[in-house]
């Protein structure tokens, strides 16, 4: 997933217990125990500059240390968030990931395509809908699907998503899913179209 770990545990940890955990779009990954076996840091050089290019334009919030950090305000993003008032407060942190809303579709693929040619040994933005995702250069949601099956070499391995952001995902698994309603850019890339998570699960279930 693109999100934080707080993020995840807020949404599900009362039903579900997760074998793994691949978040903030791959930058880290970490075992059933919650310990790091995977991270990649942005540095805190390259958060400034994305706030001197684009903070006038977008709202942009910070993952780190497994929690969201929002300048100022909180604001529409669907997960909890810390205030801050400047970077420096985030000195000391572990920076995973930066994720900026954009006001349309159209600005987040302008916004996303810039950032890769502005930063290109840096980082990697990524467009989700109208957000860009952004993390540490050579980190994918793919990339976390690779590292994981270096761990699990004889499993099966699913994956799902339903935006631009999910591409390196899906061209990873062995078997991919989306969604009816996802962008055809994204479904050329899929095994499956699933109106659900469980009806993913039900397919990999028959197929193990």
């Amino acid at each position: 997933t693109g999100r934080p770990l707080n993020a995840i545990l807020d949404a599900t940890s009362d039903r579900i217990s997760y074998d793994f955990y691949i978040i903030t779009s791959g930058a880290i990954i970490l075992d059933k125990e919650r310990n790091i076996l995977f991270q990649k840091c942005l540095t805190h050089h390259v958060l400034q500059k994305i706030l001197d290019l684009y903070q006038d334009q977008c709202a942009i919030v910070v993952q780190a240390d497994s929690k969201i950090y929002s300048f100022y305000s909180a604001n529409g993003m669907p997960a909890k968030q810390e205030i801050i008032y400047s970077p420096d407060e985030l000195k000391d942190t572990h920076i995973h990931g930066i994720s900026m809303m954009c006001d349309n579709e159209k600005q987040a693929q302008s916004i996303s395509q810039r950032l890769n040619q502005q930063l290109p040994n840096e980082i990697r933005a990524f467009q989700n809908i109208q957000y860009v995702d952004i993390v540490a250069e050579g980190c994918s949601k793919g990339t976390g699907m690779d590292f994981l099956k270096h761990q699990l070499p004889n499993s099966l391995l699913g994956g799902i998503g339903d935006s631009y952001n999910d591409e390196p995902l899906l061209k990873s698994a062995d078997v991919a899913f989306t969604f009816h309603h996802s962008p055809k850019q994204i479904q050329q890339y899929c095994d499956h179209l699933v109106a659900n998570v469980a009806e993913a699960i039900h397919i990999m279930e028959n197929i193990s």
